[in-house]
């Protein structure tokens, strides 16, 4: 099974033949401790992903800045191998197939209001 990184890295290139910008946020001294992996931009979903393996836990500083993104108003989701979508506490939100293409139309369908918010 492929490691985190590999599935990350495939996943965004898959989400890129399909229209998707996926911008590493990981790995710079200057960087923000606790921002998400990749930030994506697609003309149908922008937001910040954090990519973990099924038992790696978010570190305390992770949760908090996603809290704090999502109270200014941006998008912040964890996506887990194997294929949920989860809230910065650990709560299920999706599941998807594990493609790049299924990735996107998921968060695209997590923003769209549901008839209970009519």
């Amino acid at each position: 099974m492929a490691n985190e990184s590999k599935r990350t890295r495939h996943v965004c290139s898959e989400m890129s033949k399909l229209g998707a910008m996926c911008i590493p946020l990981i790995g710079s001294k200057m960087g923000m401790a606790g921002l998400p992996d990749r930030y994506v931009v697609h003309p149908q979903w922008q937001g910040f992903l954090e990519f973990k393996a099924e038992q790696t836990r978010l570190r305390d500083v992770q949760r908090i800045v996603i809290r704090n993104l999502k109270l200014r108003g941006a998008k912040a989701y964890v996506v887990r191998f194997p294929y949920n979508i989860e809230d910065e506490e650990g709560n299920l939100l999706a599941s998807w197939n594990g493609t790049g293409r299924d990735l996107l139309l998921t968060l695209i369908g997590l923003e769209r209001p549901t008839e209970s918010d009519s």
